[in-house]
């Protein structure tokens, strides 16, 4: 059987019916090759004319033709595509024909006429095929010098010495050799198909690695790929897209509208495949960065103006980097995907690959569904005990989509409710902001694909109480968890068996608690349940790498399993936390005396507000808690970005790990001060202090009032006392300083500061106030970068796990009014220092917080001019 040829959207045409019955093939019974009805319901009434105007491009569904803005969801980019990658897994529908304009309400097809070419399993057989034994030329072929796992990989591409290449294997005509051609239709679910190839590979290695006897490999590790990618389709995704209240209702109470129970008895329902399932549409982008090097690009068109048309190779310039569209390093800004609304990107409604009338895939979908007589969305909305009533064609627009299409009334249809795909967009859109799905959608999602992993007795659902076994050392997912970034990392994987050795660090509960670092010679998982005989939970305040982690502990436990050595460990204060490892408690002196950021600089005040900034060579981090013997705060006044310090200490003590050298050190009062460097006592003149070469002096005009001022600068500023430039400068109780902005007022007498790096902003209340001087000159303050405000709102300030969140920065400001990009940043933690676990562009942004615990939200605006500013507040998720 060779490979069919190349398609998009279920456009093959095979001469050969059993193409895809795997199944079939094996001898095994056929696994539901038909779909059916979730819902016995009359098919909706809608003419194909209508349709075809209500979806075609440059009518109401063209998101360029909007006047409203579209706008990001506060799902990732990468959401669309693996839902495009599940629905791939699990259907294949090839025979039913659009209709013409005029064609009658009679005739439509009836699922019982429809054949389904893929299993509607869960089991990634867009990957496997029909396994090495049938579809061999997917797989690493064996021979007298091959290890013996070596034909349990499948294939990549390869160059012509035979590497492999960040791309599929493919033919000399370029068409791809996989599983199933449609995972080759575009750039991006072509690079997933072959991250899923990888990671069936990486597993491999992994059992190789563990040496556990393995004799076959092969199924040993499809076994597990597709156990794990299983539990991402319910653990992540899923979570992601449905309503969270529906979805723990099919997961925990079972099934209402999809019962099936019985292999032979499976079917896929058309309200799924052919309707609410296609909501991943209206997510996809006009344009994607797809790496660091590329600039953005069109999602569909030729060839270095695009990227592609798809079922062509991928070049080493459209190489997707999945931190764009999954967060996978905390750093990035990833893309997130468009809302969830009756708009689809333009690009979606010219697709270059089709041939015929009906270009718009808005429009084939649509037509689809009066091809498979869908049931429209108030029917089905009526019929599910979600809906406390269906959804009016004025409250989904489509009433105000009608009206754009048709100018003259007379000539306007009677559309007495809407299609099912237009429904599902249109409740995602009015129910959740376009973030996800609303209750029909979610009800039939959900249902569906958790009923297709209920049904299929080999699915990890049917697994007594099966939990990920894998582990991707790169990423931050605790242990048994597993994510789809643990599938898209590069990295190798572990067997959870190979991380044979732990360690739980246990607060007192006393006091402020301690910080904590420890780092291993190998590889470390953050781990819940028990561990070395102690109990411990999930902290947010808590951070790993491949061998490190960094948290806090109070009145609860931490706890990693690792393997290897302990290379580094270190408490702030060790009255505050016992330790285990490998389940004794350990003297924390005796398991090592190495810590990862060795140095410390201490700055007891003796009562006199001392503000102070200094950078350093290397690491830096303020520590909260205890250092050389002393207790050390964080507060409002400090910062830290990245090697520069800066804060102040009146009547205690703050305290910074660092590596390297302190380079520069500065202090307004340094006789109020007493500074330690590595415990010992060090006069401020002894510490290399160079560094702040540029001035700024604001003379008060004694004609005019007080006036405020707000300077802001790229690197340090301090407020200087005594003289600049000459000329007498003194400090008011009322002017402050922090990180690099410095705000007072200028009253009788000038104000003086010093600075490192380029004026960002400077503002006067009364620009006729004081002549400003910048190193030594007088400057125009209208020449000056003008002051940008980032602020925002949250609601509601305490949401509950799961609910959803907006944040709203319609309260910032820019002189001329002119903010181009919002960005959004939500990390664990009080200070804002842990992962960063939602992100997104746009205002307002809505997201969902899964845990219970504090956040920190941080907005950053720009400015036409280039000229930014954020804002940050704290947030908690109260628990249910």
């Amino acid at each position: 059987m060779s490979p069919p040829p190349s398609s998009n959207h279920g456009m093959v045409v095979f001469g050969d019916l059993d193409v895809g019955l795997t199944t079939a093939e094996t001898g095994e019974p056929v696994f539901g090759q038909q779909f059916g009805r979730m819902f016995d319901l009359d098919p909706a009434k809608h003419a194909p004319a209508f349709l075809e105007k209500l979806g075609a491009e440059g009518g109401p569904m063209d998101e360029a033709e909007a006047d409203e803005s579209v706008g990001d969801s506060s799902l990732p980019a990468g959401n669309a595509f693996l839902g495009q990658y599940i629905d791939h897994t699990i259907t294949l529908e090839v025979h039913s024909e659009l209709p013409e304009q005029e064609a009658s309400e009679e005739g439509q097809e009836t699922p019982v006429e429809l054949r389904n070419f893929r299993t509607p399993r869960l089991d990634l057989d867009s990957v496997y095929g029909s396994g090495p034994e049938v579809d061999n030329y997917l797989y690493h072929q064996g021979g007298p010098e091959a290890p013996p796992h070596q034909t349990a990989k499948l294939r990549v591409g390869v160059d012509e010495q035979g590497n492999e290449i960040d791309d599929l294997q493919r033919n000399r005509d370029g068409t791809a050799i996989i599983g199933d051609p449609r995972n080759d239709e575009n750039t991006i679910i072509s690079q997933m198909q072959l991250a899923f190839i990888r990671f069936h590979n990486r597993v491999v290695d992994a059992l190789v690695e563990a040496e556990e006897g393995e004799t076959d490999f092969f199924e040993r590790a499809q076994e597990l790929v597709r156990h794990h990618f299983q539990w991402v389709v319910v653990n992540q995704f899923l979570p992601r897209l449905c309503d969270t209240s529906i979805l723990n209702d099919v997961l925990q109470d079972g099934r209402q509208y999809f019962t099936p129970e019985a292999p032979d008895e499976v079917y896929l329902p058309i309200e799924f495949a052919g309707a609410a399932y296609r909501y991943g549409h209206s997510q996809i982008r006009e344009k994607y960065i797809v790496n660091d090097e590329t600039p953005k690009q069109r999602f569909y068109g030729p060839p270095g103006e695009a990227l592609g048309i798809g079922f062509q190779p991928v070049s080493p310039e459209d190489t997707v980097e999945w931190k764009y569209f999954f967060d996978m390093d905390g750093d990035t800004d990833v893309q997130q995907s468009r809302k969830i609304d009756p708009l689809i990107s333009n690009v979606l409604l010219r697709l270059p690959f089709v041939d015929g009338e009906f270009k718009s895939l808005a429009t084939r979908n649509l037509l689809r569904g009066y091809v498979l007589g869908l049931p429209s969305g108030q029917a089905i909305a009526r019929k599910i005990d979600d809906v406390d009533r269906p959804l009016t064609n004025a409250e989904l627009g489509l009433e105000e989509d009608i009206d754009e299409i048709y100018d003259d009334p007379g000539s306007r249809p009677e559309v007495e409710d809407a299609p099912l795909w237009y429904y599902v967009l249109g409740e995602a859109k009015r129910e959740n902001n376009g973030n996800y799905l609303g209750p029909v959608g979610s009800r039939i999602v959900a249902e569906t694909l958790v009923g297709l992993l209920e049904a299929d007795p080999t699915s990890y659902r049917n697994q007594a109480d099966w939990q990920p076994t894998l582990v991707a050392p790169e990423t931050d997912t605790p242990l048994g968890e597993f994510r789809i970034q643990d599938v898209l990392s590069d990295g190798p994987l572990l067997l959870e068996s190979e991380l044979d050795r732990s360690i739980a660090i246990e607060g007192t509960g006393g006091g402020t608690g301690t910080w904590y670092t420890v780092e291993v010679s190998e590889e470390l998982k953050q781990a819940t349940g028990t561990v070395s005989g102690v109990p411990v939970t999930d902290n947010p305040d808590e951070t790993t790498t491949v061998s490190r982690a960094d948290g806090r502990v109070g009145g609860s436990a931490d706890g990693y399993r690792f393997r290897g050595d302990i290379t580094g460990l270190s408490l702030t204060d060790h009255t505050e936390a016992t330790v285990h490892v490998d389940g004794e408690e350990v003297d924390p002196g005796q398991v090592t005396d190495r810590h990862p950021i060795p140095r410390t600089l201490v700055i007891d005040g003796s009562g006199e507000w001392t503000e102070y900034s200094f950078r350093v060579s290397g690491d830096l981090k303020q520590i909260d808690g205890q250092l050389e013997g002393k207790g050390v705060f964080k507060d409002e006044a400090d910062s830290v970005d990245g090697s520069v310090a800066t804060g102040a200490v009146a009547a205690g003590a703050d305290g910074f790990r660092f590596s390297g050298e302190v380079i520069d050190f500065s202090v307004d009062n340094p006789d109020e001060v007493t500074i330690y460097v590595d415990g010992e006592v060090r006069s401020p003149e002894t510490i290399p202090s160079s560094s702040l070469p540029r001035t700024l002096v604001l003379d008060s005009n004694p004609s005019r009032p007080d006036s405020g001022y707000t300077v802001g600068v790229s690197d340090v500023i301090k407020q200087v006392e005594g003289t600049v430039d000459g000329r007498p400068v003194s400090k008011n109780p009322n002017d402050t300083v922090e990180s690099g902005t410095a705000n007072g007022y200028v009253a009788a007498g000038a104000d003086g500061l010093r600075f490192r790096g380029e004026l960002t902003e400077l503002s006067l209340d009364d620009a006729d106030a004081a002549t400003v001087y910048v190193d030594r000159k007088v400057r125009d303050v209208d020449s000056l970068p003008s002051i940008v405000i980032a602020s925002f709102d949250v609601a509601p300030p305490d949401p509950a796990p799961n609910e959803a969140v907006t944040f709203d920065g319609g309260s910032s400001k820019a002189p001329d009014g002119s903010i181009i990009r919002y960005e959004w940043e939500i990390r664990r933690g009080e200070l804002g220092e842990g992962p960063v676990v939602r992100s997104g562009t746009g205002d307002p942004f809505s997201t969902r917080l899964n845990d219970p615990g504090i956040y920190t939200a941080r907005l950053f605006v720009t400015a036409n001019d280039g000229t930014m500013a954020s804002d940050a507040q704290r947030l908690e998720v109260r628990p249910e």
